[in-house]
């Protein structure tokens, strides 16, 4: 067994956090499709151009969820027909 440090953190991903220099993990988990615009443009460049972790886990909801993904001729059709 390895000794393992955890903190939590929240607040707004547009611009660099010092805090997150030599950071071994980042985990978004469900976070991309709650971002604006401007921000969503910018969040791969600022979390791993600034922040780069030796590991990243992030999670999303399905494709149709979100506006900003469009349901396209891929993936499994919804059973209820939504």
């Amino acid at each position: 067994f390895e000794q393992l440090d955890v903190s939590s953190w929240e607040g707004g991903l547009q611009s660099p956090n010092p805090t997150f220099k030599g950071i071994e993990c980042i985990m978004a988990t469900e976070v991309v499709e709650h971002l604006p615009k401007d921000v969503l443009n910018t969040f791969a460049h600022i979390l791993l151009g600034n922040h780069p972790p030796r590991l990243l886990l992030m999670t999303t909801p399905p494709f149709d969820f979100n506006e900003h993904f469009c349901a396209q001729a891929w993936g499994f059709p919804d059973p209820t027909g939504r």
